[in-house]
């Protein structure tokens, strides 16, 4: 029986392997694959962040070059106050477009020193018009009656500062309401000094003077106030893609947008493999779970071999439409590029590779 059974397996044996050699010698050619993992990125990821000494900082990752972009930092001086509150809209949105509005950064340093320069600025051009006129006696009469309501203006936001303190000590209102009270008062005080020296410039202006240095003094400023205002447009952030809004609680990331209107499918491959995959070629993938077939392009290869379980790879990135399989970034899913048919024999060393 034993000896039968023998037989039988080496019939068996000596039949496959005829039909194997057959098929060598014929030539004929079978499927095969590569087996592998994927991880799944969205085309772009914005995310803006706080930075370690206080500054917002925006950066834009490219999953299909696999380099960041875009990125911009709003920094502040030392000592500056500085509040940065998102648009109210914002919280209830799941998706932005480009160019929409995120947040606004609140500097009060930059804020006191447009203030000032405009004062400087108003001083030197009531300067300029009493040096430059014989008739003074109704610009001091203005500027007296200015100063007079710009007292009583600081005498009113005194009283609401220190009510504004009071309550901010005992936490019944915010610190930017806070600022905001101080920053006022501290308005009001330089437009009285603005109006003091308005009426001193009037009282004292002499026709003798140089025109010229004061209409070149007055631009000066102008000047500074306009690079001042082009750098508070930075403090208005906006969305530099379109995308899906994540959700994360973190203290240091404020904000993370993904855009997937493509999915990028990172995968390594071995190096012996990448002999059958051609940067911009379509390729087919069949995915764990998952029972359609998915078309995508290799974007590109990396040009670095990386060491992965004791298996030299090269990292490839495809890229697919989301629309035709349900797949989110993050997903780390397995599966198979499919190869172009090989031989019996190339197909065997395939196998034993995978």
């Amino acid at each position: 029986m034993v000896r039968k059974r023998s037989k039988n397996r080496i019939y068996v044996s000596t039949i496959v392997l005829m039909l194997l050699l057959v098929l060598v010698l014929l030539k004929v050619r079978v499927p095969h694959s590569i087996h592998t993992y994927f991880e799944v990125h969205p085309v772009q990821k914005w995310v803006l962040a706080k930075g370690v000494e206080g500054q917002i900082v925006s950066s834009v990752m490219n999953f299909t070059s696999g380099a960041s972009n875009n990125i911009s930092v709003v920094q502040f001086e030392r000592g500056e106050s500085m509040n940065f509150d998102f648009i109210p809209s914002i919280e209830s949105k799941s998706f932005l477009v480009s160019g929409d509005t995120v947040g606004i950064v609140y500097s009060s340093q930059l804020y006191e020193r447009i203030a000032q320069l405009r004062g400087i600025t108003l001083i030197t051009q009531a300067d300029l018009a009493a040096k430059s006129t014989g008739e003074k006696q109704d610009l001091i009469e203005v500027a007296r009656k200015k100063i007079k309501y710009s007292e009583a203006k600081i005498q009113e936001k005194t009283l609401l500062f220190e009510r504004a303190k009071e309550l901010f000590r005992k936490e019944y209102i915010s610190k930017e309401e806070y600022d905001v009270s101080l920053w006022q008062l501290k308005q009001a005080e330089i437009e009285n000094e603005i109006d003091k020296a308005q009426l001193e410039a009037c009282l004292t202006g002499s026709k003798n003077e140089d025109l010229t240095v004061l209409k070149t003094t007055i631009d000066s400023y102008l000047g500074e106030i306009e690079l001042l205002k082009k750098r508070l447009k930075d403090f208005v952030l906006r969305s530099p893609i379109s995308g899906d809004i994540l959700r994360e609680f973190s203290k240091d990331t404020l904000l993370i947008v993904n855009n997937t209107s493509k999915l990028i499918l990172y995968t390594p491959i071995r190096f012996e493999k990448t002999q059958y995959l051609r940067e911009g070629e379509i390729v087919q993938i069949e995915l764990n779970n998952i029972s359609e077939e998915v078309t995508g392009v290799l974007l590109s290869l990396s040009r670095e071999v990386k060491i992965l379980n004791g298996v030299q790879i090269l990292y490839a990135r495809i890229i697919i439409d989301p629309q035709k399989v349900n797949m989110v970034p993050g997903l780390l899913i397995g599966g198979e590029i499919i190869l172009p048919k090989v031989t019996i024999p190339q197909y065997l060393i395939s196998l034993l590779e995978n």
